[in-house]
């Protein structure tokens, strides 16, 4: 009679231990689950805006536009961007963005304006046009409507 027991208690701490660990697995699932998402969102910015660089490199008018925007001020930076870049890059953000456009000179740090809690950015030298040599950066940063910096 005294081995019934002990093989009931054996068999109820086998059923404890199946239950912690799938109450650990389950709590670890929901974790990673909630990085996954951000990560994803990540990698969809990420590659649109890389899309998006691509596309200004490889449209000549737009290239000659950047390649000679002025930026011979003291650091560097263009005072403003052309309205065909912006309106090119406004059409392709993705819905729920806001975003900065930057170009200067490949020297310079080419900042935001402005900080927000997450921004991503990306950015390109177009260096010269059939006509042109002139290296500039372009950069675009990228965040969510209404974010600030904390």
């Amino acid at each position: 009679m005294f081995k019934q027991n002990d093989d009931k208690k054996g068999i109820i701490r086998i059923i404890e231990s199946f239950l912690a660990i799938l109450l650990i697995l389950g709590a670890t699932v929901l974790v990673f689950s909630r990085f996954t998402d951000n990560n994803l969102e990540s990698q969809s910015i990420s590659s649109n805006e890389k899309a998006i660089m691509e596309q200004l490199a490889n449209n000549a008018e737009l290239r000659g536009i950047i390649i000679n925007t002025d930026v011979n001020n003291d650091n560097g930076v263009a005072t403003s961007v052309d309205q065909k870049i912006i309106d090119f890059v406004s059409k392709r953000v993705q819905a729920g963005y806001e975003y900065e456009i930057k170009i200067c000179k490949l020297e310079s740090i080419c900042a935001s304006s402005s900080y927000h809690e997450q921004v991503f950015a990306e950015e390109r030298v177009i260096s010269s046009n059939i006509n042109d040599y002139s290296p500039r950066k372009i950069k675009i940063y990228e965040w969510k409507t209404g974010t600030k910096w904390k």
